[in-house]
């Protein structure tokens, strides 16, 4: 595989400039096109940015100002400017990349492990009898628990609901430990990481691990949450936000799992109950929707000490019934998956007239 290098546009540099700009120029020029030549190509270029750098900090008397990595490409207007100011001016950051006209949605799930989890695939029974030992175990599982799956996760029935419609691509974002705190921390770095297509949703699960004992104070709680929905607002202002309470624990059960140590310790819905109300406070000072799981639990569910398989993390009943309350606010949100236009690639879309349409499916498609 090879790749086409185009000669860059010259950065116009004078006087000691020159000579690292013609540096730069002449290793363009000589540099091979095949893929193999990259490392070298680039670390001619990172050379000839050092002298770049070199140049401007000697004339500036600045050799301790070193600029940030981002540097690399700005022109000598910009550097100039960046020595000039002692390292205070910087051009504005590129905008990211517009998603592609064709792109297919996505809907993300942030949160911990309760949606980590979201993703198991099978139910306990299916996966004590079986899962260690079929071609479904991978390497993983194997060498773990692979037979404490509590699926179908809430996270894969939603992902299951719009890959089935070819509508929109559920990407679950859960990590297990984490806190508002840490989200808020984090959440440009995982906004980055996304994949380069509109994102249609964020789901934001929080609260479970901010209330154990060690966690997150209550008013930091929803500063934090404040806070998490301005920037994704800034950050994916096309995106519909909500926020999901966390479901009740029972604290009955979850002792025994953890024997009350580590950051598992003091757990109780009662201790709970004020997380759940900075969320629904939160969501409304934003202006966002608020999936109210630990209410919906409680007051809809006649046994919902059955909902977890450890007193905290959700079992099969518990997922399907967050799948359910998630899926409905989704809906509510214009994003329901039997409406949503259904995504193709160009060539399959230009075929679809002749396939049949007898849910009209396909009509979706032809709608874009």
């Amino acid at each position: 595989r090879c790749v086409t290098i185009l000669r860059p546009s010259p950065f116009g540099f004078a006087g000691p400039l020159a000579t690292a700009e013609r540096s730069l120029l002449d290793s363009l020029a000589h540099s091979a096109l095949a893929m193999s030549s990259l490392p070298l190509l680039l670390e001619q270029l990172a050379s000839a940015q050092r002298a770049v750098v070199e140049a401007l900090s000697s004339e500036y008397f600045c050799e301790d100002l070193e600029p940030p990595s981002c540097a690399f490409g700005w022109g000598e207007e910009a550097l100039r400017d960046y020595f000039e100011t002692g390292g205070e001016s910087a051009p504005p950051k590129a905008a990211p990349a517009a998603p592609a006209a064709d792109a297919r949605p996505v809907i993300v799930c942030l949160g911990d492990s309760l949606t980590e989890f979201g993703s198991h695939v099978v139910g306990p029974k299916f996966a004590d009898a079986t899962l260690k030992n079929t071609p479904l175990a991978s390497e993983v599982l194997r060498a773990t628990d692979g037979n404490e799956e509590h699926g179908p996760g809430w996270v894969a029935l939603l992902a299951r609901d719009y890959q089935w419609r070819t509508t929109a691509d559920v990407l679950n974002r859960g990590f297990s430990g984490m806190t508002s705190r840490l989200l808020r921390a984090d959440l440009a770095s995982i906004v980055a990481s996304l994949p380069s297509a509109p994102v249609a949703a964020v789901v934001v699960t929080l609260g479970a691990n901010d209330a154990a004992e060690g966690g997150v104070p209550r008013d930091e709680f929803r500063q934090n949450l404040d806070a998490i929905c301005g920037a994704l607002k800034e950050l994916l202002p096309s995106a519909a936000v909500l926020l999901a309470t966390p479901p009740p624990i029972n604290h009955q059960v979850w002792p025994a799992t953890t024997g009350g140590k580590g950051f598992g310790g003091g757990r109780s819905l009662e201790r709970l109950k004020p997380y759940a109300e900075a969320v629904r406070q939160a969501a409304a000072g934003a202006g966002v929707r608020c999936v109210d799981l630990q209410a919906d639990f409680t007051t809809r569910l006649m046994h919902w000490a059955d909902t977890t398989h450890d007193g905290f993390h959700l079992a099969t009943k518990g997922n399907v019934f967050v799948y359910r309350q998630v899926g409905e606010a989704l809906r509510s949100a214009g994003l329901n998956p039997s409406s949503m236009p259904t995504h193709r690639p160009p060539a399959l879309a230009a075929a679809v007239e002749l396939l049949d349409d007898r849910d009209g499916r396909y009509a979706r498609c032809r709608k874009r």
